[in-house]
């Protein structure tokens, strides 16, 4: 490999705790495929706020979009599979 693809190449730093339990909150509903308004009603905050923390996610993780942020979420340890379990999923609004 060169020095070109092992600088490219690096994987974003392993930290748990990057993220406010707001923030992860937002984001692993949000990873539930539930809307703005679902996760403010959820979490008994406003759309807006919802907004502002996926903006902040996006920020703090380097992600392009959501899903981005999902992903890397997942890799830097901000998130767990398990976080996505059923029955989380059935813990939030439908």
């Amino acid at each position: 490999m060169t020095v070109l693809e092992t600088t490219t190449r690096k994987a974003p730093p392993k930290r748990r705790e990057m993220l406010t339990r707001r923030e992860r909150d937002c984001l692993i509903l949000t990873g539930h495929g539930h809307s703005e308004k679902e996760v403010a009603l959820a979490l008994d905050i406003s759309p807006n706020t919802v907004r502002v923390h996926i903006e902040n996610i996006k920020r703090k993780l380097g992600a392009s979009n959501k899903s981005h942020a999902l992903i890397l979420a997942l890799l830097t340890g901000e998130a767990e599979l398990k976080d996505f379990d059923e029955k989380v999923a059935a813990d939030a609004p439908h």
